[in-house]
């Protein structure tokens, strides 16, 4: 699933013990840009914490590539909670539901 150094960088990221890691359990995170090489690691630490820690995030990807997100990000383990939206930020954002975390 993951490249074993992105693998090998998120279980070293994981190891903070400044962050409580728990409160992103069953968070809803927005990340716009998420072709770029940060968001890129965001997604995967969010993937990671779903796959192997069972967190139960969900996350909202903004992107004007979704053919690239989706060819990047989108399996059959990650598109339950995955949603990919092609979207320009010149106009305005709506998503449903409750977000409890952006990051642009």
């Amino acid at each position: 699933m993951f490249a074993a150094i992105i693998k090998k960088d998120i279980e070293n990221i994981l190891v903070n013990t400044k962050i409580n890691w728990k409160n992103f359990k069953n968070k809803s995170f927005l990340i716009t840009g998420a072709n770029g090489f940060i968001a890129s690691y965001i997604i995967n630490l969010l993937i990671y914490l779903n796959y192997y820690k069972k967190f139960n995030i969900r996350v909202i990807l903004l992107t004007r590539n979704k053919k690239k997100i989706k060819d990047k990000f989108i399996n059959r383990n990650t598109s339950k909670f995955i949603k990919v939206f092609q979207h320009d930020l010149v106009k305005k954002v709506q998503i449903k539901g409750k977000i409890d975390y952006v990051f642009h």
